[in-house]
């Protein structure tokens, strides 16, 4: 590309912008800046008007803010039905990528009028890096990429940032560029609506990040504007009259409440996902679910340094190309080669949270067990239900290119000392739990991890079935500083050192502050100051009657 071609973009979107200022979108500007179109025409690959759109969006945006309707026809000065003769290139800008579109929460709901507009950043970055315009439909990776986009849709809709028929249209786009996945081929083959399409696509993002089902409330709140046809669409479905209930792809869970009633994927549509390489560990859904590792947000922890170096340890083991040179070693030794760890140490300490960052990082799916709440479950059939997990488990990882994790998160409840067999049903029950997970974890070949809080009581027959053992420690005062300086940058230096040294916080309690100044700022409008938040730490601590004075400095 040559040298100046920048300048010469700008200078064209410069020169349209000028001539164009209050022309009324007369014939005699289109023939005044018509090089200039032609110039960058050529460059977007887009028509002379796309590109004369285009042009005072750029402009606009580096004026200010995002671009509406209202801002095009104040610059030019027209009459806003001749501009939106040309709504269909402004369709064409959005559906390419070169614009970013959305939803106005406060202006009337009339087609283009609460649009809000923005000339893609990787369009703008292109420019100034003197370097040609990209493709701009960004193609996503992979069907689950997809799923999550649909997901992120879906909330904008529901956060009001999207209107319910953009959403639809651009399922309806999606359909049709992404037949490739076989999945999308097969939501195609059926013969679905826009609307249907959607709801059993986002159906299908809930069901493998770990929810069951979704209320039809909430449905159709997201889906609808108008309650006249959000309720008949709600109907259709409750009558047995929707596409989805008739094709057994959805199937209706009553409550008692009948906005609270749950849909949720059939068994068929669970054996479409399978068949279409959507991975799903369902069986026993209720006790237990697959987390992929990019379904997971990044999350920064910090450690004391001695935690930091066990547990960078085991994170490099986790590695696909460590963990094999591993495994082949051990199995030449006629060693275990199973890696299991135990995390354990005072709730808030991030363990939980670590194992989902060494999932992410090292691109693990987690099958997950919270075991205080499934082990309910487990009474009266412990010794089929528990051996299943591992059962399945090993299954699962053989369908896996790469070995997931099974967790037993907060697993205090079946790792502790064991008690006599005498003394009750229960304490039986858990004795034979206890004896199937440690016949299962003496030959175990994959990857297990336990967290804990009350690893004090934990029974000596585990601790030799754990290869790590790592007590995570409430972090010291620097540590904790680092973090309230990453999750309240506002604060000075010297405040986050006081905070940290006044207040005995993990970094979950951390947190818990940390959410309620983002409440306070998005109610009350500016960031809280520092009063503010030494009394969320007080609330914290459950001290407010014993408040403790402390000097600290004015954000």
């Amino acid at each position: 590309m040559e040298t100046g071609i920048k300048n010469r973009i700008l200078q064209s979107i410069g020169n349209v912008f000028d001539k164009s200022e209050a022309s009324k979108l007369e014939d005699k500007l289109f023939r005044e800046i018509e090089s200039d179109l032609a110039v960058l025409s050529a460059y977007f690959r887009t028509t002379p008007m796309q590109a004369f759109i285009l042009a005072h969006i750029f402009a606009l945006n580096y004026k200010g803010d995002t671009v509406d309707f209202s801002d095009l026809v104040d610059h030019l000065k027209c009459n806003p039905m001749k501009l939106l003769v040309y709504n269909n290139d402004i369709e064409t800008l959005w559906s390419k990528g070169l614009i970013i579109r959305e939803r106005s929460r406060h202006r009337p709901e009339v087609s283009l009028s609460n649009d809000q507009f923005t000339v893609s950043e990787t369009i703008t970055q292109a420019i100034l890096d003197n370097k040609p315009v990209p493709e701009t439909t960004e193609k996503i990776g992979n069907v689950i990429g997809l799923l999550e986009k649909i997901n992120d849709m879906a909330e904008k809709s529901n956060d009001k940032m999207l209107h319910p028929m953009e959403l639809f249209e651009r399922i309806r786009l999606i359909i049709e560029a992404y037949q490739e996945y076989s999945l999308i081929k097969k939501v195609k083959q059926m013969k679905l609506g826009d609307k249907d399409a959607f709801l059993f696509l986002y159906l299908t993002w809930k069901t493998i990040t770990g929810t069951e089902s979704v209320s039809i409330g909430t449905i159709g709140d997201m889906m609808f504007r108008n309650q006249v046809k959000k309720i008949a669409y709600i109907q259709k479905i409750l009558n047995n009259e929707n596409d989805l209930i008739t094709k057994e792809l959805l199937e209706i869970v009553p409550e008692k409440f009948f906005h609270d009633t749950q849909l949720k994927l059939t068994d068929l549509s669970l054996a479409i996902l399978q068949e279409n390489g959507i991975k799903l560990f369902v069986k026993n859904k209720r006790n237990r679910q697959v987390v992929a590792p990019e379904t997971i947000p990044f999350k920064q922890l910090f450690y004391n340094d001695e935690n930091k170096k066990q547990l960078e340890l085991v994170e490099n083991s986790l590695k696909e190309r460590n963990l094999r040179k591993i495994q082949k070693r051990l199995s030449g030794k006629n060693l275990p080669q199973g890696i299991t760890v135990l995390l354990y140490g005072p709730p808030g300490t991030g363990k939980t949270e670590t194992v989902f960052q060494w999932a992410k990082r090292t691109n693990r799916e987690i099958i997950r067990l919270d075991i205080s709440r499934s082990k309910s479950f487990w009474f009266g059939e412990s010794e089929k239900i528990v051996k299943k997990i591992f059962t399945d488990y090993r299954t699962y990882a053989r369908q896996c290119k790469i070995t997931p994790i099974l967790l037993f998160n907060e697993a205090d409840a079946i790792i502790t000392k064991r008690v006599n067999r005498s003394e009750s049903p229960v304490s039986q029950t858990e004795n034979d739990i206890q004896n199937i997970i440690l016949e299962e974890l003496e030959h175990f070949e994959g990857i297990f991890i336990a967290t804990t809080n009350l690893a004090e009581n934990l029974d000596s027959a585990f601790d030799r079935r754990f290869l790590f053992k790592i007590k995570l420690e409430k972090p010291e005062v620097s540590v904790k500083a680092r973090i309230w300086k990453s999750k309240l940058k506002s604060l000075s230096i010297s405040n986050c050192k006081l905070l940290a040294g006044r207040f005995d916080f993990s970094g979950g309690q951390i947190d818990n502050v940390v959410r309620k100044t983002e409440m306070n700022e998005i109610i009350y409008g500016p960031p809280p100051e520092m009063e503010n938040i030494v009394r969320f730490c007080e609330e914290e601590e459950m001290q407010k009657s014993t408040r403790i004075k402390i000097g600290y400095l004015k954000n």
